[in-house]
């Protein structure tokens, strides 16, 4: 008697097909004298979808020539006016327009006065804001316009009710830029500072104000 169970299974994989191919033998519950052989072969295609690791590279180029082309007239191009005046407003509503060579409002001296806010210089000096001052030079930096120009310049240490004033001519009506100074002795917690011009034939442009001062201690 011949018993012959699970003598062969073998499997073979290829890339892309699957084969199956199966052999085997099964025994009789008989017994025989002669050898009982079966056989069983299968076979199967299936098909697998391939995959691919490859990166893929898009490249892609626009070239494109843009021509502009414009125009412009020489008034569109020409530089800005350097010409102008001020212009002053009236109490009685009228404005008025200044004339650079002008040194007298219809033949009257004209009385031209600037004036400060009061300072107590805590700008600069933050620690000094509720000290006592004495301001003891103030310059004036000017435009040398006239010969001997008069100029009165002021300090006021209560808002501007009363004055300490000092008068000097400056210039030659040279042109240049240059710097007057006038003396003074005033001391307080707040100033307020004062220019003045009042002639009928000079012309005096200042540029700058300078007060020099010194700690005078604490307001008490």
């Amino acid at each position: 008697m011949v018993s012959i169970e699970n003598m062969l299974e073998s499997v073979r994989i290829y890339c892309g097909n699957y084969v199956d191919t199966q052999s085997e033998a099964i025994s009789s519950a008989s017994s025989s004298d002669e050898d009982v052989g079966y056989a069983d072969t299968a076979t199967e295609a299936i098909s697998v979808a391939a995959t691919s690791t490859e990166v893929g590279t898009y490249s892609d180029v626009c070239t494109e020539d843009i021509s502009v082309s414009d125009s412009a007239s020489a008034a569109a191009v020409s530089p800005l006016s350097t010409t102008f005046r001020y212009y002053y407003g009236s109490f009685d509503g009228k404005i008025y327009a200044e004339l650079e060579d002008a040194t007298s409002d219809d033949g009257e001296d004209i009385d031209a006065i600037w004036e400060s806010k009061d300072l107590d210089f805590g700008d600069m000096y933050p620690e000094l804001i509720d000290r006592n001052k004495t301001i003891f030079k103030v310059r004036v930096a000017y435009v040398d316009k006239s010969n001997a120009a008069s100029l009165e310049v002021g300090v006021s240490t209560d808002g501007g009710t009363t004055w300490a004033t000092r008068n000097k001519a400056v210039g030659t009506g040279d042109g240049t830029n240059k710097d007057a100074e006038f003396f003074f002795t005033s001391t307080g917690t707040y100033f307020r500072l004062r220019i003045r011009n009042k002639s009928g034939s000079d012309k005096f442009q200042w540029a700058r104000l300078t007060p020099l001062f010194t700690d005078a201690g604490e307001n008490v």
